[in-house]
């Protein structure tokens, strides 16, 4: 490596991936720490090797940075990954660019699966992700599909079906309780599985980020805030992604940003820039139907001069 400023992350499976960010790197420079949590996180920075099974002839899953491809000014392969995760990459089921029908899934079924997650000591886990389902054209009603299941090693249950009546070619973040559809045990693995009939030749595109198991407690509790961004160090102008970390359940929030635009914010991941330099505070009410919990951070986000 070359002495210079960069941003480092860490993570491995069974742990949450993190970040410092703006280090500089001399060459007597020691003693830089990252802690982990424990957790299952991955929004594919790293390679956890899933494993990918296909019989279709191109499409098949892959990881890295998002391609677009458009079908009549749709968006069909995505563009981008999340915005608000670490890293520019994704899995996507074909990456190739090109013409829009060049490398989407054709003649069959691509099968990404997970590593093996451990929940038997989780009292009630949850496990959220953010899914792109595109299907259309072809001479027929499009009739493909990518379906989601869960495994405890002895059974596999379906999660969720999207088909070609549901919203297409977006991001959509779906999250459920792992107890409402199996029993959680040491042997767990979530399988996306997308494909294409044979019989049809419809344009098919699917891909998944941001995979990640949470423990909930309670379900009849107030939220605990928390909160994060990416990145935390940025150029006045540049734009700040903030999401929302707390646990139990939250329904609604209530964002300050002293010092940005905008300075509140009501959505769960907003986007805020920043156009003077200096340290800035953040706060967070998290609220659900049982209460709400507030957080700030001082001196979170640092806007430097350039």
């Amino acid at each position: 490596m070359f002495e210079g400023t960069y941003d480092i992350y860490a993570g491995k499976w069974g742990y949450v991936t993190n970040q410092v960010a703006n280090i500089n790197l001399q060459d007597d420079t020691s003693g830089i720490v990252i802690e982990l949590a424990e957790g299952y996180y991955d929004d594919f920075i790293f390679d956890f090797n899933w494993s990918v099974n296909s019989t279709a002839s191109t499409g098949i899953w892959e990881k890295g940075d998002p391609i677009g491809t458009f079908y009549n000014s749709a968006p069909s392969n995505p563009e981008d990954d999340i915005q608000t995760d670490y890293g520019k990459e994704a899995c996507v089921t074909g990456n190739g660019g090109g013409n829009v029908g060049d490398d989407d899934i054709d003649d069959g079924v691509t099968t990404l699966t997970s590593p093996v997650f451990d929940l038997s000591n989780y009292n009630n886990p949850e496990i959220s992700y953010h899914r792109w389902f595109f299907n259309d054209a072809g001479g027929s009603p499009p009739n493909d599909s990518l379906e989601v299941s869960i495994s405890n090693g002895n059974t596999t249950v379906t999660v969720e079906t999207i088909d070609a009546d549901s919203v297409l070619g977006q991001w959509r973040f779906n999250e459920f309780r792992v107890s409402d559809y199996i029993n959680p045990t040491a042997n767990m693995q979530i399988i996306y599985e997308a494909n294409d009939d044979p019989a049809d030749g419809h344009l098919v595109e699917a891909a998944v980020d941001v995979f990640q198991v949470t423990d909930s407690v309670a379900t009849n509790t107030a939220p605990v805030a928390g909160l994060n961004a990416n990145p935390k160090t940025v150029c006045r102008g540049d734009t700040v992604n903030f999401f929302d970390s707390s646990t139990n359940g939250p329904t609604s929030w209530d964002w300050s940003f002293p010092g940005g635009t905008p300075s509140s914010s009501n959505a769960e991941a907003p986007q805020v820039v920043y156009t003077s330099a200096g340290t800035y505070d953040v706060t967070l009410i998290a609220t659900n139907s049982y209460g709400s919990d507030t957080i700030t951070k001082n001196s979170f986000i640092t806007v430097d001069t350039m």
